[in-house]
């Protein structure tokens, strides 16, 4: 499947010459082949008339602008109000919830627990859109639970590897629960969980890390490495 897609995007670039590509989170590609992807970049930028847009995070701004040799655009994140905005539309939408102004006090409420919780008082994590909207899935039965009763029973500690937890264990519950109908709490269905779990981990860190340093990690885990391989490979990751 990816080397299908590979065929087709140099088949289009071939032939026309003329395209708009978009290359996302350019700052979470391994050291590997970081390099490799600017000089892939500089070829096109002058072999062809295609339009490059790259998005990375703000630390990568001068390697990007040296490499496209044109200067970045800067999104500004989310004030405070548009944060409780955001959280009100998101649980309104996957929900239906009418109750406003329980919602937007949930909302608050939320955003205060993160402040004291996870250091960020300044609202730089619920300021990018991507994880405000992690926190909303997160807390949507909670704040479902507020809307109809008026209570909450937040945790007394709560971190970032909380919230992710958290966040992925609603994410599983809605694929094994909701799209394939089988009970998420039985042992069979914690079995391919944990698999799955493992696999994105160890495909985690072949991303993030050169082949050296995940075979220290991995030790001698080929079994594992291969597994992890072949997931990326397929495109699904």
């Amino acid at each position: 499947m990816l080397a299908e897609k590979i065929r087709l995007f140099l088949q289009a670039l071939e032939l026309t010459g003329n395209m708009v590509i978009i290359l996302d989170g350019f700052d979470e590609i391994s050291p590997d082949y970081s390099s490799k992807l600017e000089r892939l970049i500089r070829t096109i930028r002058e072999g062809t008339t295609s339009r490059i847009w790259v998005s990375s995070r703000f630390y990568y701004r001068q390697n990007l602008e040296d490499t496209v040799i044109k200067l970045a655009f800067t999104l500004q994140p989310f004030t405070p109000e548009n944060q409780i905005k955001f959280l009100k539309q998101y649980w309104d939408e996957v929900m239906k919830i009418s109750k406003q102004r329980r919602l937007r006090k949930f909302a608050k409420k939320l955003r205060r627990l993160c402040s004291q919780n996870i250091s960020d008082k300044e609202g730089e994590f619920t300021g990018i859109p991507l994880q405000i909207e992690m926190l909303g899935e997160a807390f949507k039965n909670e704040a479902k639970e507020y809307c109809s009763s008026g209570k909450v029973n937040f945790p007394a500690k709560f971190n970032l590897l909380d919230l992710f937890r958290k966040f992925t264990e609603n994410k599983f519950n809605i694929y094994f629960s909701e799209k394939n109908e089988m009970d998420s709490s039985k042992t069979g269905v914690k079995i391919v969980e944990n698999i799955y779990l493992e696999i994105h981990m160890n495909s985690a860190l072949m991303s993030l890390f050169s082949q050296n340093e995940v075979n220290r990690l991995l030790g001698d885990r080929k079994h594992d490495l291969d597994q992890a391989k072949e997931f990326l490979s397929s495109g699904t990751a």
